[in-house]
């Protein structure tokens, strides 16, 4: 990609996932007023996250693993070449896809006894109507990663911007028009949606010239290739949806509603994942790459130091403000209709002891493609798989003392230790630049942060509640924090704009 091409990319994809985002608040917010947080709910999410928890595996970071093979491919041997490993690879994992389907659609009851033990009766008997209308998404998932990431591999971005939002949308529309009591027009317009998320992408790839082969050569070189790059990629995904495996199974014996409590207190703090880390690793790992395959060492760790500082300071404000005001947030967000005053009290704790997640997630998918710009996939698995390792036992422990307080207390826990033992890595694998992130930074920082703080407890002694409190106290607490980022860091600061405009040379 050209400098113009990546960076237009990346804004595209970045307002999508924002109005994604934003649309997927507005249908949270519609599901907690029409059911609240029940045992319908419950089996909903569960049912939903079942078949993208098991075939996730295969689609976590697709493009940052296929992509790489068949730029290196169609620069040796064209495109056609290119194209046929893509569909070897693909056909693959069409093949495991459709076959775990079947299985799901099958013996819905047999994946129940094994991801939510603790369901009732009732929950029991939504799960399986859901499961099985459910039972393809992990499948249109695969569809939908793969295809979108060939088409912007040819900067081809407008479907993948309307499928970033599209389902969020039509479930909206649903919702407002025929919500019904037994969530049968929302389980539909799920359907349709992800229906239309796996095969509009299918054909977006045909206009672009790619023709497909329905064949699987398991003993090609290109194919083993993959694999072996892919393969830690792989085994992270497993680990870490080995993760929210133990807590929905957790959650399902801590009583009716506790995975929708679950879901809803971190849907408000993964807004900032997806939304932030798309655009800047469209915009950013080919440059990244290239400075590796260049050896132009020197600059690849300034950019990436760059890239953890100015995560940092973005985000750090958005943790503090969701910690602050955790309980006005809920009651704006989802205290309305089914949603009771009970509901609210137990998703802000939640809220408060997620809000960690907001930093630390993002930061950490940022590192991990530091590392993988350099096909480096072996040292990322090794972080991540401490990390959920240590999330995994301390949900166990904690849950029996805290019960879902616990689970929210460790995964906040493992996710900051995560954090710093990537860092660390990263440190010592890469190297770090100094003088872009230094204590003099850390310490501007915090006391920025001090007087987000200040402000928010000013706003307390005032007596302002509500939507005014969270609205007062995001504006002018973000103002003074960014405003004192900016006092002190102003130098910081273009030289990241140098960087997106492409300005990064052999003198820094």
């Amino acid at each position: 990609m050209e400098k113009k091409s990546f960076i237009s990319i990346a804004i595209w994809l970045t307002i999508a996932n924002i109005l994604g985002k934003l649309l997927g608040f507005g249908k949270d917010i519609l599901i907690s007023y029409h059911y609240g947080t029940s045992d319908a709910t419950d089996a909903l999410f569960l049912a939903m996250s079942i078949p993208l928890v098991v075939l996730g595996i295969f689609t976590s970071a697709a493009d940052s693993s296929i992509i790489p093979q068949y730029n290196r491919l169609f620069i040796k041997e064209g495109r056609k070449s290119a194209d046929q490993n893509f569909s070897n690879i693909i056909n693959v994992f069409m093949a495991i896809g459709i076959i775990f389907s079947f299985l799901v659609l099958l013996f819905p009851n047999s994946l129940l006894n094994i991801f939510a033990p603790g369901f009732n009766e009732t929950q029991n008997s939504y799960a399986i109507k859901f499961l099985r209308l459910f039972s393809f998404f992990g499948f249109f998932h695969i569809l939908y990663c793969y295809f979108t990431a060939y088409s912007v591999r040819y900067q081809h971005v407008v479907v993948r911007s309307i499928l970033s939002f599209s389902t969020n949308l039509l479930v909206i529309l649903v919702l407002l028009i025929i919500p019904d009591k037994k969530m049968i027009s929302l389980s539909i317009a799920f359907f349709i949606g992800y229906f239309i998320q796996g095969f509009l992408p299918v054909f977006g790839v045909r206009k672009l010239g790619y023709k497909h082969k329905w064949r699987i050569n398991l003993k090609d070189a290109e194919y083993k290739q993959y694999w072996h790059i892919f393969m830690p990629i792989l085994i992270t995904a497993l680990i870490r949806n080995l993760h929210t495996f133990v807590d929905n199974y957790i959650a399902s014996g801590l009583g009716s509603g506790g995975i929708s409590s679950l879901n809803y207190a971190s849907r408000l703090t993964s807004i900032f994942d997806t939304m932030i880390v798309v655009g800047i690793g469209v915009a950013i790992l080919p440059k990244l790459s290239n400075l590796n395959i260049k050896g132009q060492t020197k600059q690849y760790i300034h950019l990436s130091t760059l890239l953890v500082k100015y995560m940092i300071v973005l985000l750090l404000p958005v943790m503090l403000i969701l910690m602050l005001l955790s309980k006005e947030i809920v009651e704006v967000v989802y205290f309305r209709g089914e949603f009771s005053i009970k509901s609210v009290e137990v998703v802000s704790v939640l809220l408060l002891l997620f809000a960690p997640r907001v930093l630390f997630l993002p930061l950490q998918a940022i590192i991990v493609r530091l590392f993988h710009a350099q096909e480096n996939t072996r040292t990322p698995l090794l972080g991540t798989s401490i990390g959920v390792s240590l999330n995994i036992i301390l949900s166990i422990l904690f849950s029996k003392i805290w019960g879902l307080n616990g689970i929210a207390i460790a995964t906040s826990i493992a996710i900051f230790l995560t954090n710093l033992l990537l860092v660390y890595l990263l440190i010592r694998k890469i190297g770090w630049d100094y003088k872009i992130f230094r204590l003099r930074d850390i310490l501007i920082i915090l006391l920025s942060s001090v007087g987000l703080i200040a402000i928010t407890i000013l706003m307390n002694l005032i007596g302002f509640k509500g939507l005014s409190k969270v609205f007062l106290v995001s504006i002018i607490g973000a103002t003074f924090y960014f405003c004192s980022i900016y006092l002190f860091m102003y130098k910081e600061l273009q030289g990241l704009l140098g960087v997106i405009r492409g300005k990064i040379n052999s003198n820094i």
